[in-house]
């Protein structure tokens, strides 16, 4: 009796589907921004990153191992240390920027219509997830844009690199910008809702830098050097 139990014991044992530890999803540490704040992340293999608002990015428990890999929704400038034997990955929205090391902005952020990579220095190179014959390798002081509702479209030009990344030392840097990119960035910049009564103010362009003003006075300059009326309605929580 005793040795017919023992048998179905194990039988049973070896019958159940027990989860194995291999099996289990790699946990994720994520870090956000919310709209009006900008942060500075040391990963664990050193390299810093820099997120601009409302910007989430997310790595691996094992990051410092294998896979260096960074999965990005935001804007963030990229510091990387270099590490031929381990490439430095960044996932964002379909988009995926190898790297080995260097200095490079990605703009991905969910809601808009264009990822943007602007290279400082060294050398990246641009893979789409959906499209495996696509590969462009960039070149220092270019911008690659792609268009993701024309097919992932790609505009490669040859831009001033830190004007794109001087958010990340407290600045907005914009020269003959049209103003439907301005309202976007101030929107985030200082977590505020702005409402454009007048389209004809999109085809608009403004230049200027804007460092330690308050919202009301960037209006103020806006509405002169645009020639628009901007008025501000404050809405204080009860």
């Amino acid at each position: 009796i005793f040795i017919l139990v023992g048998i179905a014991g194990i039988l049973y044992f070896l019958s159940v589907d027990f989860p194995k530890i291999n099996e289990m999803p790699d946990l994720y540490t994520s870090v956000f921004t919310e709209n009006g704040q900008r942060s500075k992340v040391v990963l664990p293999d050193s390299s810093v990153v820099w997120l601009n608002s409302g910007t989430t990015l997310s790595y691996p428990g094992n990051f410092s191992g294998q896979n260096r890999k960074i999965i990005l929704n935001g804007q963030a400038y990229f510091q990387v240390i270099r590490n031929e034997n381990n490439p430095f990955l960044v996932q964002a929205n379909g988009l995926i920027v190898t790297v080995l090391g260097t200095k490079f902005d990605v703009n991905a952020y969910p809601e808009e219509d264009e990822i943007a990579v602007v290279l400082e220095s060294g050398k990246v190179e641009l893979a789409l997830r959906d499209f495996k014959s696509f590969s462009y390798t960039m070149k220092p002081g270019e911008r690659a844009a792609f268009n993701l509702t024309d097919n992932s479209a790609m505009n490669v030009s040859r831009v001033d690199a830190p004007v794109y990344s001087s958010w990340k030392d407290g600045k907005l840097i914009f020269r003959n910008s049209p103003m439907g990119d301005v309202v976007e960035k101030l929107r985030r910049w200082y977590d505020v809702n702005i409402e454009i009564t007048d389209p004809g103010i999109y085809g608009s362009l403004f230049s200027g830098t804007i460092k330690n003003e308050s919202y009301g006075e960037i209006f103020r300059l806006i509405g002169i050097a645009c020639h628009v009326n901007c008025t501000i309605v404050h809405n204080y929580d009860k």
